[in-house]
């Protein structure tokens, strides 16, 4: 008896990814905005391919964000997207001036108002107080998320002849 043994082998070639069109299309930055920031897959070619993702996010500033595009099943190659930088958000307020006379007690004023954004977190004071004839003014600076200096008005004090 005559018996023959046939091998085939049924093997797809792989397809190589070409390219990948992100949202971003060099590094670049984002100011701060409080909500986590990505950057997204617009176009793979060819267009039928198929991939993971690996998408990092970032929403403090500082932080970086980037995603990772790997080919799957018959489809190979490996992207990185540029990278997208967080910076911080400018803080801004308004100057405000107040005259006071001399009581011998302590006066206050908010010399810096409307800060914007509204959560802007900072070092310094908007308010200043002070006794003495004089002039007093406050500055605030942003910190973490925010930067930028605010110059405050100035409170003056003025001793009254009688």
């Amino acid at each position: 008896m005559f018996s023959t043994i046939f091998t085939s082998q049924n093997s797809s070639p792989n397809i190589t990814i070409n390219s990948v069109t992100w949202s971003i299309s060099l590094d670049t930055s984002a100011t701060y905005s409080g909500s986590e920031q990505s950057v997204m897959v617009l176009s793979v070619n060819p267009p039928s391919a198929t991939y993971n993702l690996t998408t990092i996010g970032a929403t403090n500033a500082e932080e970086k964000a980037y995603t990772n595009l790997v080919g799957t099943g018959l489809y190979t190659g490996s992207f990185t997207s540029p990278t997208l930088t967080i910076v911080p958000a400018t803080i801004s307020g308004t100057p405000e001036d107040y005259v006071f006379y001399y009581t011998g007690s302590p006066q206050t004023a908010k010399v810096i108002k409307k800060v914007t954004p509204d959560n802007a977190t900072y070092s310094g004071m908007v308010k200043v107080t002070g006794t003495d004839v004089g002039y007093y003014t406050s500055s605030i600076t942003g910190t973490g998320n925010y930067t930028g200096t605010v110059i405050g008005g100035v409170l003056t004090i003025l001793y009254v002849l009688t």
